[in-house]
C-alpha cells in the first residue's frame, strides 16, 4: 500500500496491491493494483481504477496462468517531477516490476514498462523487485 497524489489535484490517493486478485473469468490469480482516489473529504471509490494484465497497454495475457502480475508490493512516487506520482508494482513470484506513466487523469497502462531480471541483465533472480517500502 502506498499513498500520494497521482493526478495533481492536491489530494492524496491510495494504491493497494492485490497479489492474488482473480482477473476476468480465469481460475488462477493474476494479481492487480487498485487505486482509490482522494478527495477533499478523504478517500473515495469515485473514479477508482484497477490495473492488471487486462488493462490496455499492460504487458501480459490474462489467459496465461504463468503470467503472474504484480500487486505484491506497490509504491507511488513522482519520478518525472510533474506533480503526479507514478505507481510501481512488483510481482515477487515472477521477478517483475511494472512502471505506470502518469497523466492529468492519473496513471495509465498505456506506455507502461515491464522490467524483469533478464531485461536488466541480472540473470534469474526471482525476488529482485520484492518489498518496495514507502
Amino acid at each position: 500500500m502506498s499513498a500520494a497524489d497521482t493526478n495533481g489535484d492536491g489530494c492524496t490517493d491510495l494504491a493497494v496491491g492485490v497479489p492474488r486478485q482473480v482477473v476476468g473469468e480465469n481460475l488462477f490469480r493474476a494479481g492487480a493494483v487498485t487505486l482509490l482516489r482522494g478527495g477533499k473529504s478523504g478517500l473515495t471509490g469515485k473514479n477508482s481504477r484497477q490495473y492488471d494484465v487486462g488493462t490496455p497497454g499492460v504487458e501480459g495475457d490474462p489467459a496465461e496462468p504463468n503470467d503472474s502480475w504484480p500487486g505484491s508490493s506497490v509504491l507511488l512516487r513522482d519520478f518525472t517531477h510533474d506533480g503526479r506520482a507514478e505507481p510501481i508494482a512488483t510481482s515477487d513470484e515472477k521477478a517483475r516490476l511494472h512502471l505506470f506513466p502518469g497523466t492529468t487523469s492519473g496513471p495509465t497502462g498505456t506506455g507502461s514498462t515491464l522490467l524483469t531480471a533478464q531485461s536488466l541483465g541480472l540473470g534469474t533472480r526471482p525476488y529482485f523487485a520484492a518489498n518496495l517500502t514507502d
